[in-house]
């Protein structure tokens, strides 16, 4: 069974305190890795999440002191692994 990344994008914003208002997948492939690319518009801005075997994450504006772009990349992967292990 594979997991549909909004699950796990949501779950990993949530645990490092980031409101997701609006998330927008594409080009989701559960076939080829689980490559995606989204949209979270979060209330610390605009993020564009990718996943092509490793997370990638750009932050349209400067983020919050307490955040980056890596420690967010981080909190996907630990999120995705947990979600993955307990489907």
């Amino acid at each position: 069974m594979t997991t549909h990344p909004a699950r796990y994008v949501r779950v990993a914003l949530s645990s490092l305190g980031i409101r997701c208002d609006e998330l927008s997948i594409e080009d989701y492939n559960p076939e080829v890795f689980g490559n995606f690319d989204a949209v979270a518009r979060t209330d610390v801005g605009i993020l564009r999440i990718l996943y092509d075997r490793e997370f990638w994450i750009e932050a349209k504006q400067p983020l919050p002191p307490h955040l980056s772009e890596q420690a967010i990349a981080s909190a996907m992967d630990h999120a995705m692994r947990n979600k993955l292990n307990s489907s």
